[in-house]
């Protein structure tokens, strides 16, 4: 008789040195885990889990499922290991609360990971707008300073970025934040969970912006640079350039 997929056991595989990104799921009690060579089992997670961005953010892992006293990788239906003969034990409770600071450029002897910005379904709120400076100056020359208030402004190249809702009626790319860090719509990093991490490295001062392109490559803003959007820092910042 077939199995309800509720009651197959699910199985995820890590090498050991990637366990501080099991911080993020330790709060999941309904998980057992073991310990085997360079490896760390984990087992009865479910399909839901298994599929989550906390698990597939993970580098190097490996999901199996449970089918008759052998281990087949998802998607599979051939056998590809036999389950480990190891001690399981809750998460909670073989975690420490505290797990060894994370450093996100360095897994092991040789082994490294590529950040990078990917197309994302998740929806996100719109925090900036990155438009051309000459349609940024033909709406502000005619805008109440009222609707220009709320928002602050920088130049990036020969593009106007700017920060805030609402958003100005003007062509132009939005983007999300995540931090201190401005994602385009749409995108997001191939390892969400790291972002934290990453924003600590590049990042020296708190209050600093980095932009992040489609390409994976990214500006920084210094937090000095941006200012209140008004006419006259509109024109003030212009005769600079000119």
């Amino acid at each position: 008789m077939e199995k309800h997929a509720s009651d197959i056991v699910n199985y995820l595989r890590i090498p050991k040195n990637q366990i501080e990104f099991l911080a993020n799921i330790r709060h999941w009690d309904n998980l057992k885990l073991g310990y085997e060579a360079d490896f760390v089992w984990i087992k009865e997670l479910t399909i839901e889990q298994v599929n989550s961005v906390a698990i597939k953010s993970i580098p190097f892992h490996v999901a199996y499922y449970e089918q008759e006293q052998q281990l087949s990788l998802m998607g599979s239906l051939l056998p590809h290991c036999s389950i480990p003969q190891i001690l399981w034990t809750p998460i909670q409770r073989a975690l420490p609360i505290q797990l060894p600071t994370l450093n996100h450029n360095y897994f092991g002897t040789s082994e490294k990971i590529s950040i990078q910005i990917v197309p994302s379904n998740k929806e996100q709120e719109g925090f900036a707008l990155l438009s051309h400076i000459e349609d940024l100056g033909r709406f502000i020359k005619t805008s109440s300073a009222i609707r220009l208030k709320p928002l602050k402004w920088c130049i990036i190249e020969d593009k106007a970025l700017l920060f805030g809702i609402p958003f100005l009626p003007i062509q132009g790319a939005v983007y999300w934040k995540s931090g201190q860090f401005l994602i385009p719509a749409g995108y997001d990093f191939n390892y969400p969970t790291l972002a934290q991490n990453i924003q600590h490295n590049i990042v020296p001062n708190s209050d600093d912006w980095i932009v992040w392109s489609t390409d994976s490559n990214y500006y920084c803003i210094e937090s000095s640079f941006i200012q209140t959007l008004s006419l006259s820092s509109y024109r003030k910042t212009i005769s600079i350039r000119t």
